[in-house]
């Protein structure tokens, strides 16, 4: 039997929610002992070297995290990040923060999916679970 492999998707740079969530995906990797990642997707637009990510991410997070926890980065939108992080790291789950949503989004729900959470939900091909 395979190590089951956990990434944890948080944005950068990593706020209080993304805080919230780390924690949340460090306490149930050691519960299940679960290999824990953890995953940026920044917009392929932006120019940011990323070992200065990975620097600042682990600066910022390692009072939560042990050391060597990995930090991947994606240069590319959203849904396409972490489809090919699910995918090139084998992952069994990814953990995310729930994504906010906009007053117009809830008045055009019904016609008009907007909601990116649910959209990253439908298409990645592992269980996702939110953490709110």
């Amino acid at each position: 039997m395979r190590m089951k492999t956990i990434l944890v998707s948080v944005r950068y740079p990593v706020n209080k929610n993304g805080k919230k969530t780390l924690k949340y995906a460090y306490f149930l990797a050691k519960l299940i002992n679960a290999k824990l990642k953890i995953v940026h997707v920044i917009p392929k637009e932006f120019t940011i070297d990323p070992e200065i990510i990975k620097k600042n991410t682990i600066k910022k997070i390692k009072p939560l995290m042990p050391d060597g926890t990995p930090v991947i980065i994606y240069f590319s939108n959203l849904i396409t990040g972490l489809k090919g992080a699910v995918k090139e790291n084998h992952a069994d789950l990814l953990i995310m923060g729930a994504h906010k949503r906009s007053l117009l989004d809830n008045i055009l729900e019904d016609v008009i999916d907007m909601d990116v959470t649910a959209r990253i939900v439908r298409r990645i091909q592992c269980p996702v679970l939110i953490v709110k």
